[in-house]
């Protein structure tokens, strides 16, 4: 089911450690609002609304690709959402049901970022995680991303925690 490899591709991408057979990754637009919802409301804590993905992805500046796990139904399980602007593009989301994670899904969801924005001439893709979350760093330092600065008290907590702080790290295609 996995296919192995960590080589620099023709186009100057690296190839991600385990490249899953059995998983379709595609772009989609605003109709999937109600999909992109589903998955981001089992998967954060303060979630977005299908009309807020509807908006989001009518800006043309958006994009959002999915992976479904194949089989007799094609099951979406995950999504990343972009926006690029002047030559740069931002992740904003990243999101991998649960039960799905750790099974190479985000990791090819970043694969085809990279490759649609590096398509576009896109030079650096942006993103934000959070301090703590170490299994997000390992994937993003894996996927080619560095630290490049950092934001104080970014992301909401528990009513009893403080903020936590934010990393912005940076890949260069």
């Amino acid at each position: 089911m996995y296919g192995e490899g960590n080589q620099l591709l023709a186009d100057g991408l690296e190839k991600m450690s385990y490249i899953r057979l059995d998983i379709s990754i595609h772009e989609v637009g605003a109709d999937a609002a109600g999909t992109l919802a589903d998955i981001h409301a089992i998967c954060f804590r303060h979630s977005w609304s299908a009309e807020s993905f509807k908006s989001f992805l009518e800006n043309k500046v958006h994009r959002a690709v999915v992976a479904s796990v194949s089989g007799p139904v094609n099951e979406p399980v995950g999504f990343v959402l972009i926006r690029s602007i002047a030559g740069e593009a931002e992740i904003l989301s990243i999101a991998v049901a649960p039960q799905h994670r750790e099974t190479g899904i985000a990791s090819g969801l970043l694969y085809k970022i990279s490759a649609l924005m590096k398509e576009e001439k896109v030079k650096k893709i942006f993103l934000e995680v959070g301090q703590q979350n170490g299994a997000a760093l390992r994937l993003y330092e894996r996927a080619g991303f560095k630290p490049v600065g950092g934001r104080k008290a970014y992301y909401r907590s528990a009513s009893d925690e403080p903020p936590g702080d934010a990393i912005i790290m940076e890949k260069i295609l």
